[in-house]
């Protein structure tokens, strides 16, 4: 296993809270049924179907191929989060060490991380 089994639970269980809470919000004020937040992208991610390309490129790149499929799952949504992220703040530098820096608990290689969610979902905000 390439990262800590820590950090694989800490992973998934942070990228959870979310929908957890959404969904928890949607049951109190009366809806039929949770909630469930859906990433912008089309990605296995949400499911448990085959990958996309793009899904397998990021995983082997950021070294998370061998983990469990919830914790690939967790990892998929990280970086695409990541990408809105610097599509929405911005591309500088800056911004790059922010996502990594923040990253640093829940991923064993965050530069690394970072750098194939870029490579595989968000070419247009590399560094040159």
């Amino acid at each position: 296993m390439r990262t800590h089994p820590l950090h694989s639970r800490a992973l998934a269980a942070f990228l959870a809270l979310p929908t957890i809470c959404l969904g928890s919000l949607t049951l109190l004020s009366g809806s039929v049924g949770p909630a469930e937040a859906t990433p912008d992208m089309p990605s296995a991610a949400t499911h448990s179907g085959a990958r996309t390309a793009l899904d397998r490129q990021f995983l082997r790149e950021s070294f998370f191929d061998g983990e469990p499929v919830p914790v690939q799952n967790a990892a998929i949504k990280l970086a695409r989060s990541q990408c809105a992220y610097l599509d929405t703040a911005g591309n500088r530098p800056a911004d790059h060490i922010y996502l990594a820096e923040s990253a640093t608990g829940t991923v064993e290689y965050p530069h690394l991380f970072l750098e194939a969610a870029i490579h595989a979902y968000c070419p247009h905000n590399r560094l040159l």
